[in-house]
């Protein structure tokens, strides 16, 4: 009986430890704090997301100008192959450990090529340091392991897609989780 409380207790203890180290330090969501100004009915558009006083900078991103109460915005286009991206507008000073990518649906899963996480030292990404491939693709929370997490860094997450169709990647939310 002992035994089994002590190993309760140590596994109880590791999930508690696990949760504290994937401690959320930013956070962006939809629509953000200035969807009265950034709204987009198209997918081929680049635009700024603000929560608080951090921006992103968000390419070929469809967010429907936030109509039919939107709360994700979407990539991939029947018109052309496309690279979309969210940007850091801002250097994180923590330590990032991870970025969570909470992704609602996929369609044509065929059609899209990559998603990325890269990791530079400037906002341009003319200096990145390092680059993180999607293992595999499903509905649900994308995670990207960061090896060597540092402060002051910038992230990107690029989205590769062939010609599809309309919106194939669906995302609501990006965190990015304190080291430590």
């Amino acid at each position: 009986m002992k035994k089994l409380l002590l190993s309760l207790l140590v596994a109880l203890a590791a999930a508690v430890s696990n949760d504290v180290m994937a401690q959320a330090y930013k956070t962006l969501s939809f629509p953000d704090d200035s969807a009265a100004v950034n709204k987009v009915g198209a997918y081929n558009k680049t635009w700024q997301a603000v929560v608080g006083t951090d921006v992103w900078t968000i390419a070929n991103f469809n967010n429907n100008s936030w109509n039919n109460d939107w709360t994700y915005i979407k990539c991939g286009s029947k018109k052309s192959a496309s690279v979309a991206s969210i940007r850091t507008d801002f250097a994180i000073d923590k330590a990032i450990a991870n970025v969570v990518v909470t992704i609602d649906a996929l369609k044509e899963t065929d059609k899209i090529n990559s998603i990325k996480l890269q990791v530079a030292a400037d906002t341009s990404f003319n200096t990145v340091e390092q680059e993180i491939a999607a293992e595999e693709l499903a509905v649900g929370n994308l995670t990207f392991a960061i090896p060597t997490p540092a402060a002051n860094k910038y992230y990107k997450l690029v989205f590769e897609t062939e010609v599809a169709s309309n919106g194939m990647i669906q995302i609501s939310k990006v965190t990015y989780n304190e080291a430590g």
